[in-house]
């Protein structure tokens, strides 16, 4: 269950890697130029388009029956792709915070901040969205995967964790962007890196 959910995280998740890079890299040359609002702008739009993309994969993985991704990378594994299945809900949100954090993320690396990632990181995942993982998973349901009583336990109690740790993840970063980047500060600070 869990390598087909990863299969379909990392689909959806190349599309919004690749609007983050192109973001990262405007956002790092409107700084060296020095157009501070401009770079700013680039990053929302990439935040912008990052946050319809992953609405829209997340809203055709709620629409489409949750057996259907599934079933494309393990055909005739029906015990497989009904534990699949049960993730696809929480998949659908997960998408959309591992989405946009990336789009927040590139204004960071744009600006030469990638340093913020770790504590963020090690906060979000180690403190928060690993031990709820384990304590959904393992714990809640006295360690038996195959919960079917309760949805936030098992396989989807272990997504669910690290979906927490993902929103945590992205609100930190967007809470780093929006209220903690001084765009003309960056600019300047682009200039002296163009200059070493």
């Amino acid at each position: 269950g869990m390598s087909l959910l990863q299969s379909i995280n990392v689909t959806c998740f190349s599309l919004s890697m690749g609007i983050g890079i192109a973001g990262a890299t405007r956002v790092s040359n409107l700084l060296g130029e020095g157009k501070a609002h401009a770079a700013k702008f680039a990053g929302t739009v990439c935040t912008l388009c990052t946050v319809a993309l992953t609405l829209t994969l997340g809203t055709i993985l709620m629409a489409v029956p949750h057996t259907f991704f599934p079933s494309l990378f393990a055909p005739g594994e029906d015990g497989v792709i009904d534990q699949a299945a049960r993730t696809i809900p929480m998949l659908a949100i997960f998408i959309f915070a591992d989405g946009v954090l990336y789009a927040f993320n590139s204004s960071l690396k744009g600006c030469g901040k990638q340093w913020i990632s770790v504590p963020v990181v090690f906060f979000s995942y180690w403190f928060v969205g690993l031990p709820l993982a384990y304590y959904n998973a393992f714990v809640r349901n006295d360690g038996d995967m195959t919960c079917e009583d309760d949805y936030f336990c098992g396989v989807v109690g272990l997504l669910a964790g690290t979906t927490v740790g993902t929103w945590l993840h992205m609100f930190l970063f967007g809470t780093v962007v929006v209220f903690g980047i001084n765009w003309e500060t960056e600019v300047m600070r682009a200039k002296e890196r163009l200059q070493e």
